[in-house]
């Protein structure tokens, strides 16, 4: 199964962040490491969404690189959204089990949506079970980092990272 999603001219070469910033160092680091439990989900918030979105195109270019027969998605959480909508769970694993890498740009949408977030922290349960590596990004809006903070990291991934962009 090949990649999907992703925007090959961003890449860690031209992202427009300091080296030393956290979300570049925890990014580098799961791809040391691939597919452990460390920093399992990792998730990356902070206000400029363009920086959010690079990094997430060059985290996957480099998983593409350097492990070719992994396969990774590159989806927005308005699409994953979509999905968790008008699929079962069962439907929606189904559609995403295939992939070693799940990188969802944008669970704004997603974890205000009560009706959808117990299937989104099922899905990622299913993943993180198979060893996929799973890294999704927010933006600043308090809710939203509550939600994800609560809800999905301390409550589910005691190994996953949440880091800020200073970007």
């Amino acid at each position: 199964m090949e990649s999907v999603g992703l925007n090959k001219k961003k890449t860690f070469d031209n992202l427009e962040l300091d080296r030393s910033d956290l979300a570049v160092m925890a990014s580098k680091a799961i791809i040391e490491q691939p597919f452990s439990r460390m920093y399992n989900p990792l998730f990356l918030h902070g206000d400029s969404e363009a920086t959010r979105t690079h990094l997430l195109h060059a985290l996957g270019n480099e998983f593409a690189r350097l492990y070719p027969k992994k396969a990774v998605l590159f989806t927005t959480g308005k699409k994953l959204l979509a999905d968790l909508k008008k699929l079962s769970p069962t439907e929606c694993f189904k559609k995403y089990h295939s992939y070693s890498v799940m990188l969802i740009d944008g669970v704004d949408a997603i974890v205000v949506n009560e009706k959808c977030i117990e299937n989104f922290v099922a899905l990622l349960e299913k993943l993180y079970s198979r060893n996929s590596q799973i890294v999704f990004t927010a933006g600043e809006d308090e809710k939203v980092f509550q939600s994800v903070a609560r809800r999905v990291m301390r409550d589910k991934f005691a190994m996953g990272m949440m880091v800020g962009i200073r970007g």
